[in-house]
């Protein structure tokens, strides 16, 4: 999976980039060239990292912050996981998936589509690690979904995954 960050098309790598609020490239991994690592921008942006108390401003200041400060140093971004191919792939995998099945989650995940699909048209933005799991999962063969299911089985109340 990490062998798919190709240093000649973009200068720093996340698995995942989202356009919640404004472009940013996830942060839970980031993986950075040595262009990026001895630039002037990058010492800049960690030297004024200070700690904050709420994820909301953690997200803000940081990690989008991040993003906006290395794109306007005139760095490249990518992400091994473009929010706009996994969007592509939920309205792939639904359309090809008969609406009629014998699982009982064929509903949910069915209203879950269409809900996708109109905030698509209406342009909303989604966080595609939280709101597009299961094409994250879909889209990788090393990954194994028992892991992250007994997790959310353990930790989701009141909330179906």
């Amino acid at each position: 999976m990490l062998s798919q960050a190709d240093f000649s098309a973009a200068d720093i790598w996340a698995l995942t980039d989202s356009w919640q609020i404004r472009y940013h490239l996830q942060s839970y991994l980031l993986m950075a060239g040595p262009a990026v690592l001895h630039s002037p921008a990058w010492h800049d942006f960690w030297r004024g990292v200070k700690p904050l108390a709420a994820k909301h401003w953690v997200i803000r200041r940081y990690e989008i912050g991040f993003s906006q400060a290395m794109l306007r140093a005139g760095f490249r971004l990518g992400a091994i996981w473009p929010y706009a191919a996994l969007l592509e792939a939920v309205v792939s995998q639904t359309a090809a998936r008969s609406e009629e099945s014998d699982d009982p989650l064929a509903a949910a995940r069915a209203a879950q589509v269409r809900r996708i699909r109109e905030a698509i048209a209406r342009g909303l933005a989604f966080n595609p690690t939280s709101d597009l799991w299961r094409t994250l999962l879909a889209g990788s063969s090393e990954i194994d979904p028992e892991h992250i299911l007994a997790d959310l089985a353990r930790s989701v109340r009141n909330r179906a995954p």
